[in-house]
């Protein structure tokens, strides 16, 4: 792998957000539709959105205390993304959904991160919850 980055996530209170692999994506959504994964609320919904769509972006980042780029979902929210080199994003949204960056809107709110995810190279991904101890830089060499 690279150089980690963060991800802050921007979205409203009935969108959920799940770490997985893409390649399991469309089995989990259609299992969890309107539980784990809303929106959609319900199957017939999500068989109008139809199957996701990927978007190829990259960012350079030049520090661990701001954020170098949102990646945008049009009607759903943005990603902020904090971390230092190139990071190249395979953005996946269902089709007709506009996916694109712009220069970050809050781009200091990674220094206040409280959720991390974890496991992305190992089966699952597992999710636990984090105190802010120190600086994000100083969290970011706890984690290499």
């Amino acid at each position: 792998g690279g150089t980690p980055f963060f991800f802050t996530v921007f979205v409203g209170n009935e969108v959920t957000i799940h770490v997985g692999k893409i390649e399991k994506a469309e089995d989990f959504r259609r299992k969890h539709v309107g539980g784990l994964i809303k929106p959609p609320f319900t199957e017939e919904r999500l068989d109008e959105i139809g199957p996701l769509s990927k978007t190829e972006l990259w960012a350079e980042g030049i520090t661990f205390e701001r954020s170098c780029v949102d990646v945008i979902f049009a009607g759903l929210g943005w990603v902020s993304l904090t971390g230092i080199g190139r990071v190249d994003i395979n953005a996946w949204a269902p089709e007709g959904v506009g996916v694109m960056t712009r220069l970050p809107l809050m781009p200091f709110e990674a220094l206040s991160t409280t959720e991390s995810f974890t496991g992305a190279e190992k089966k699952g991904s597992t999710r636990r919850s984090k105190k802010n101890k120190g600086s994000l830089k100083q969290r970011v060499r706890k984690f290499r």
